[in-house]
């Protein structure tokens, strides 16, 4: 797996997203994307020796890898990426004769990452051989492959280690493989360390040789063979000089030195975590050790390779006093869920990434239920629906989401579904399992499942048909079609809000279901009948029973309403469904029950609806209001019962919903935001007044949590007792530094508070502080968060450049950290960020580039450089030449240059379609996070000021791309237009508030981080729009064999879109639109040009400025179609004239209908029949349009005579995408045709084309 906390870069990719079945056309993208079947792999044995020493940072492998030929076939086809193969040592040895087969040639696909060895010979099927391959590599320092790390010693030495994160696709960066997930074999390791270091991988070290002499002194650590057959992207190895804290000789943790003790907590709760997995399951863990390594540097959070897993520090490591509550549940959290995969994802591994969920699912939600079962007052059940089923559920809820079981092709692809949908709502979905089966059985088909399928690869239906079997089994037969209703919740996209209308004469209730939107689908051409098979539980005011979570009723798929009755509920009764929310769905009743909820809420028995029940209410209601399903009144008129509220689990859901609201009204009228703090401190009184300032030792663990988020809150509403209080506790820990008075839990409440309200001082005594806990990671992590709540602009700007700077002490996976947290904290922390965009664009805009002379080289936008590529490379190389052998440079840039030529000759071929299809750099990603958080017009026309400033440094597609970022922040200003005064009358009109003295703060919009600053480089890839993640800086200091191996293999970087709801839906909506825009923007391909003939008469006398046109189109089938696909834009084409001709046989195919898509000008012709592939035909037509005024497409100009006569033109500029202004046509530059033109024309005119004219008619 991989828990993800903030991503370390922004992901663009391309993702199939409309998905509930799988296109062709994706499923051939998927096959690309395989490996032949014709050779498996057995067994590997793996030599590595990492050199982390005068600053090398390189690595020898030598792999030898055992398979089995499956089919006839003389290719044998491995995964291989930035690794350097030693062509000359490559063998194939035949087993049994002990031959080595004679290697014809090697070659490379870059796309694939694809290495093929062509044999003289073909393979025997059944025979075993053995490939034998030597290489070289380079120690990453974008935490990928086999990375280098390093950490800083209290003295300040710096000490280097080698790490290695495989998933989901970069065991391949480390050794040539068979890199995918079912293609399981067994492992030998060994890994050459100096003698002030040790090696850690999946087994335990069987044997040590060596110092080696002729070696550097290198000692040979030789590992136990794996007893089990392991997918690639679960090994792992370590080379450090950690120290490791055992428990029992079994399992043990491995730090820094100086953070041994703070590996403690971790170490209490590992084992009873294990243990308790392996009481759920039945099944022992399989390895003879386990080792858990807190890593420096790390992208994800964690990852769980078998028998060692690999942890970012904060997530491991816990110092009492110090760390709060939150790390302390996130660290055990963390633990629990990747001990879940040596289960769910080690022993049954997927057989392709589109069952990711089958990983992440389990192990989200064992990561809550086993935590359970260690940490029994912690209340994880009930945190598990806050947590992950709302977060999940608002993920979902847009139109851009994506199934559980999604076609995945390219590694890009891959990395982009490690999302909240796999993670969160897959776990949601298995919760809802469980109650449907019932614990006991869906324990015991889980046990089923595992052994049906252990030691191997399973997909969805594996564990469908292993829970159904359980079910009959002990239920009984055909009570269930388990598969059936399961796959209308994994195989489409959304969730069902259930309408529930009661009828109140007759006490029966009726349901219905529809997809939720938490905003209308515009534009698009989805139409799929979303319907699922929807578990109904429900309880009632007489009833009060919130245990029972056996289904009562189900709405099935073809039923669009259901009919329930004998639920005996009085007219004044309310009616409750979605028990412990334990379907994955929203409830939406009629107005009456609302109210009869909303009055029985705020009334001494509301805590007789449980917590969970409650935080459903308040989400849902919160969510439909937003989705326009009700009006915010029906909102407020039940949250007013918050000012009851003291539990954690409601008051989570509620500030969640709240906090959407509050950033929005903090554009509203001055009076009414400060009528809106107001009656938000009303809600929170009852439950500051019971939590306090003042923690107690008897709190739980549960009350910290809630006390920090009560808090949090209210200080920044600026009450003034919680305000002078936090002041108060920081000014004493500025009196005495050393000791801090301050409870670990309050310490985010009282940093922020005394820096909105304090200035320098304040702010340098926390940065010392920062500096002075580079041995506590967990702390760092909360100042960094912190330290942007100053309300000084200079600080917020040095704090910003800071993290900019190589020795600030900021780590590269934080950096996301520290520009959150100047926009997220209070008022005018945007105008901040927005400021600083302004002043240093052009450093953020070189963060986007990998290297400054690359990017003059490869970002070839207007061809020129093409023609001086290898010169240019030559260069390069040369000045890089300073540590390595340049004869072993230029022979590996021999091998690379034809690749480099020919991408950087697809740029200019292609530049205007690139162009069109927008690249995301860094400065317009800065843009797209602020665009979700500004709060008013002026704000966002700063943004819109600053694109129209720097167009020409941004270039184009920046331009076009930043401003489309702007829509999330248009719909923000929308909603308040459209709620803020409903909601502020409401306040006046209940007299629930009163405006405290002075008046309302300014204005500023808070959220949660949602998207990804700065952290890298953001490239143009040439196959649609990729990244490649490159600190500028760490890069130049690359040596220079890499610089043609990063040139020829552009972009393979895997990182993820959204994860665990830390982006808004509006983000992700955005990017995950923009990110599909290379295939939906593109047309079919299953159509050719060949030649237009086109017929103009622009109209340029009667102030009409109108033209007419007359097109016929010969074109080619290139694949069977049942449909003609052209862009249009802005003409209207006569339907009625059109005419669809066979060439071969002359005759006419009926049109039956036409649809148009004005997001990508897709104009669709149906005809009555196949186009078929091979053969010609002819469409012709009439339309008309006019003649535009804004100099693109086919525009009128004019001049003025000297005599004052105005006297019009009309003229083109159609590059690069809009000859479809003009005519319609295949409007892409590589679909080229021939043309024949006819203009008609005044005679005071004359016409120009491209080429000459050939005849002249006469006057008409």
């Amino acid at each position: 797996m991989e828990i993800f906390q903030i991503p370390l870069v922004l992901l663009l990719t391309i993702l199939s997203a409309n998905a509930q079945t799988s296109s062709d056309e994706t499923l051939a993208m998927a096959n690309d994307y395989l490996l032949p079947t014709s050779v498996v792999p057995i067994h590997y044995d793996i030599k590595l020796i990492p050199y982390l020493d005068d600053d090398n940072f390189t690595f020898d492998g030598e792999v030898n890898i055992k398979v089995r030929a499956e089919d006839v076939t003389d290719v044998i086809t491995l995964h291989q990426n930035d690794t350097i193969i030693e062509e000359s040592s490559v063998t194939v040895t035949d087993l049994i004769t002990n031959i080595n087969l004679i290697i014809v040639n090697q070659t490379y696909e870059a796309l694939y990452h694809f290495y093929r060895l062509h044999l003289e010979e073909n393979l025997l099927v059944g025979r075993e051989y053995e490939i034998n391959i030597k290489y070289k590599g380079y120690l990453r320092d974008d935490m990928q492959g086999l990375f280098k790390s390093s950490y800083t010693t209290s003295d300040g030495e710096t000490r280097w280690l080698a790490a290695t994160h495989f998933q989901p696709c970069r065991a391949r960066r480390a050794f040539p493989s068979f890199d995918e997930p079912a293609l399981k074999a067994t492992f030998t390791v060994s890994i050459a360390r100096t003698a002030n270091r040790h090696a850690l991988s999946n087994m335990p070290v069987v044997s040590m040789t060596g110092p080696d002499p002729d070696n550097g002194g290198y000692i040979w650590d030789h590992f136990k063979e794996t007893p089990m057959p392991l997918s690639t992207y679960l090994m792992a190895f370590i080379v450090s000089d950690f120290t490791n804290l055992t428990s029992d000789n079994y399992l043990s943790l491995w730090q820094r030195q100086e953070a041994i003790s703070q590996a403690e907590y971790s170490a209490s709760v590992s084992l009873p975590l294990l243990r308790s997995l392996e009481d759920f399951t039945n099944l022992h863990f399989f390895l003879p050790k386990m080792d858990e390594v807190a890593v420096p540097d790390y992208q994800s959070g964690a990852t769980e390779q078998w028998g060692l897993v690999t942890y970012r520090e904060r997530n491991i490591l816990f110092v009492e006093g110090v760390s709060t509550s939150s790390h302390k549940q996130s660290i055990a959290a963390v633990i629990a869920h990747e001990f879940a995969h040596m289960w769910f994802g080690n022993l049954v591994s997927p057989k392709w990434w589109d069952v990711l969920w089958l990983n992440e699912g389990f192990a989200r939600y064992f990561q809550y239920f086993t935590l359970a079962e260690v940490e029994k007052d912690w209340r994880i059940e009930e945190q598990f629906v806050t947590a992950q089923v709302h977060t999940s559920l608002s993920a979902d809820s847009v139109n851009t989401s994506h199934p559980m079981t999604v076609d995945v092709a390219s590694p890009e692809q891959i990395s982009a579904i490690f999302d909240t949908i796999s993670y969160g709502k897959a776990a949601s979905v298995i919760r809802m399992m469980e109650h449907i089966l019932t614990p006991a059985v869906f324990r015991q088909g889980l046990h089923r499942y595992l052994i049906n399928v252990g030691n191997s690869s399973a997909d969805a239906n594996d564990l469908f048909t292993a829970l159904g079997e359980q079910f009959t089994e002990d239920v009984g037969p055909n009570l269930l079609d388990f598969q059936t209703i399961m796959e209308t919740w994994t195989l489409q996209m959304g969730y069902p809000v259930l309408g529930v209308i009661r009828d109140y004469d007759s006490g029966t209730v009726t349901v219905t279901q529809e997809r939720f939107l938490i905003r209308p689908a515009t534009g698009g051409t989805d139409t799929h009948d979303y319907k699922w098979w929807i578990p109904l539980t429900y309880t009632t005011k007489t009833e009060l029973d919130f245990v029972n979570t056996e289904t009562r009723a189900w709405l099935n798929v073809t039923d669009t309403r259901a009919t329930l009755t004998g639920l005996n509920v009085d007219r004044t009764d309310w009616v409750v469904f979605n028990i412990q929310e334990t379907g994955f769905y929203r409830v939406n009743y009629d107005l009456t029950n609302w109210g009869l909820l909303a009055d029985y809420l705020d009334s001494d028995d509301y805590s007789k609806i449980i917590p969970v029940n409650r935080a459903q209410i308040v989400d849902d209601l919160f969510n439909l209001a937003r989705g326009g399903y009700l009006n915010y009144t029906v909102v407020l008129d039940l949250v007013k019962y918050l000012q009851r509220e003291v539990d954690y689990i409601p008051w989570y859901a509620a500030l969640t919903g709240l906090n959407y609201v509050e950033r929005r009204m903090r554009g509203a009228d001055e009076y009414d935001y400060a009528v809106f703090k107001s009656f938000l401190l009303k809600l929170l009184s009852t439950a500051y007044s019971v939590l306090g300032l003042e923690e107690a030792s008897s709190d739980d663990h549960v009350t910290k949590l809630n006390r920090n988020q009560i808090l949090t809150w209210v200080c920044k509403l600026e009450e003034p007792n919680c305000v002078q209080k936090a002041q108060e506790k920081f000014a004493l820990h500025m009196a005495d530094s050393q000791n801090n008075p301050i409870a670990a839990d309050l310490k985010s409440v009282v940093y922020c508070t005394a820096l909105r309200h304090g200035g320098e001082q304040e702010w340098n005594f926390l940065w010392n502080r920062f500096l002075a806990y580079s041995n506590v990671s967990t702390e760092q992590t909360l100042l960094l968060g912190i330290l942007g709540c100053t309300s000084d602009e200079t600080l917020a700007h040095r704090y910003m450049n800071l993290s900019l700077s190589n020795n600030s002490g900021i780590r590269t996976q934080d950096l996301s950290l520290v520009f959150s947290s100047v926009y997220n904290s209070h008022d005018i922390g945007v105008d901040f960020a927005i400021n600083f965009l302004t002043s240093h664009h052009q450093l953020i805009k070189e963060l986007n580039t990998r290297t400054m002379e690359i990017k003059g080289r490869f970002n070839d936008r207007d061809g020129t450089k093409t023609g001086s590529a290898a010169p240019a490379l030559i260069d390069t190389i040369r000045k890089y030449d300073t540590s390595v052998n340049s004869a072993l440079a230029f022979s590996l840039l021999r091998k690379h240059l034809l690749s480099i030529i020919a991408k950087m000759t697809f740029i200019t071929i292609h530049r205007d379609d690139l162009v069109c299809h927008n690249s995301v750099n860094a400065v317009v990603s800065f843009i797209s996070s602020l665009s979700g958080v500004v709060t008013k017009r002026e704000q966002v026309d700063k943004l819109k000021q600053f694109i129209e400033d720097n167009q020409d440094a941004l270039g184009s597609s920046a331009v076009t791309s930043a401003t489309n970022t702007l829509v999330s922040a248009e719909r923000n200003l929308a909603w308040l237009d459209a709620h803020a005064q409903t909601i502020a009358a409401w306040i006046n009109a209940t007299d629930t508030a009163t405006v405290a003295p002075g008046g309302a703060p300014s204005s500023y919009s808070s959220t949660t981080i949602r998207l990804m600053l700065l952290l890298s480089t953001l490239s143009y890839n040439l196959e649609d729009v990729m990244t490649e993640s490159r600190n500028t800086k760490s890069y130049l200091k690359i040596p220079l064999v890499l610089i043609p191996i990063i040139l020829g293999v552009i972009a393979d970087v895997r990182c993820q879109l959204s994860v665990d709801g830390y982006f808004e839906d509006e983000h992700i909506e955005y990017f995950e639109t923009s990110l599909r825009r290379p295939t939906e923007y593109r047309l079919p391909g299953d159509i050719l040009p060949l030649h237009y003939n086109i017929s103009l008469i622009p109209d340029l006398d009667t102030e009409n400025f109108t033209f007419t046109g007359e097109i016929t189109i010969r074109f080619r089938g290139v694949k069977d179609t049942t449909t003609i696909v052209l862009h249009m834009n802005d003409t209207v084409v006569d339907e009625d004239s059109m005419i669809i001709r066979d060439l071969k046989s002359n005759l006419t195919i009926s049109m039956i209908f036409t649809e148009y898509n004005e997001d990508n000008h897709f104009y669709t012709i149906h005809p009555g029949g196949f186009i078929y592939s091979g053969m010609e035909y002819e469409l012709s037509f009439k339309y008309e349009g006019n003649l535009r005024d804004d100099m693109q497409g086919f525009f009128r100009s004019s001049y003025v005579t000297k005599d004052g006569e105005t006297r019009w033109m009309a003229a083109t500029h159609f590059q690069p995408c809009r000859a479809r202004r003009a005519f319609p046509c295949f409007d892409e530059p590589a679909l080229k045709a021939t043309f024949s033109i006819n203009i008609a024309r005044t005679e005071d005119r004359q016409a120009l084309s491209n080429m000459p004219v050939t005849s002249v008619s006469e006057p008409e």
